[in-house]
């Protein structure tokens, strides 16, 4: 293996080490900078207003002329006051963030950490079971139930000015409550179901791309993929299941 791709390769552990101990500043500080201020523009179109033209009610029924306007006034009225809560929440977005200036005043790595905070699923389900305490009795609900995620780099591809380190992504239940949480999910399927399903917990493969520094050291873009949705950003499958289920609305 050339030198490039063996540094390529320690950087990539570096970053997966920083994620495992949720170290969110030290896995800012290894990623391209100028991917972060791209990042942290994103983040404040996102909650700017008046960055996307207004909607109407006539924005509802342009592609369906003959919804009554009863009904259109209605969704209108929910996508506005959805748009009103998420603008509430930048917190849930970027932890400890409660305005849009106090996001505006954040450096760029400061910025990413904070996103990379607010999308752990340890603190995404603590925040649930705050804002919906009848959760807490569920048996899908909680930390101990996720799995731990680890990270191992298989090879790497260098093609200035990015590298391509192919990485196995596998997951292991790190406490006898996890153990129990993933054999009551298995107990549901065959045992070669069951052998397919722990099979694929540690057999998922994939590609990371790092981009050459000029001081010619590595980093990873900062995205709202990064890393292809770890455990962490996006491929975590969270089931609420009350011990009290409430009817939906409209139930009988």
């Amino acid at each position: 293996m050339s030198d490039l791709a063996s540094e390529a390769i320690e950087t990539f552990r570096r970053v997966a080490a920083a994620l495992e101990r949720r170290d969110w500043q030290g896995t800012a500080a290894l990623c391209d900078p100028v991917s972060l201020r791209i990042f942290h523009r994103q983040l404040l179109e996102q909650f700017a207003p008046g960055i996307r033209r207004e909607l109407t009610i006539d924005d509802f029924r342009r592609h369906q002329p003959d919804m009554p306007i009863e009904v259109a006034e209605y969704q209108f009225s929910q996508f506005t006051r959805h748009a009103a809560e998420r603008l509430a929440r930048i917190d849930d977005e970027v932890a400890g963030v409660g305005s849009l200036q106090e996001l505006a005043q954040l450096d760029p790595p400061e910025a990413f950490a904070r996103w990379l905070e607010a999308h752990d699923p340890q603190r995404q389900i603590r925040r649930l079971v705050a804002r919906h305490p009848e959760t807490a009795g569920s048996r899908e609900v909680g930390v101990t139930a996720l799995p731990a995620d680890r990270l191992e780099p298989l090879g790497a591809v260098v093609e200035e000015p990015f590298a391509y380190v192919l990485y196995r992504r596998s997951w292991a239940v790190s406490n006898a409550a996890g153990a129990a949480h993933q054999d009551e999910f298995l107990k549901r399927y065959s045992e070669e179901e069951r052998a397919w399903l722990r099979q694929a917990g540690v057999g998922l493969v994939h590609v990371a791309t790092l981009r050459r520094q000029p001081d010619r050291s590595w980093r990873l873009p900062a995205e709202h993929s990064f890393l292809q949705g770890m455990v962490w950003f996006g491929h975590t499958d969270i089931q609420v299941i009350a011990t009290d289920e409430s009817p939906s609305p409209g139930a009988a």
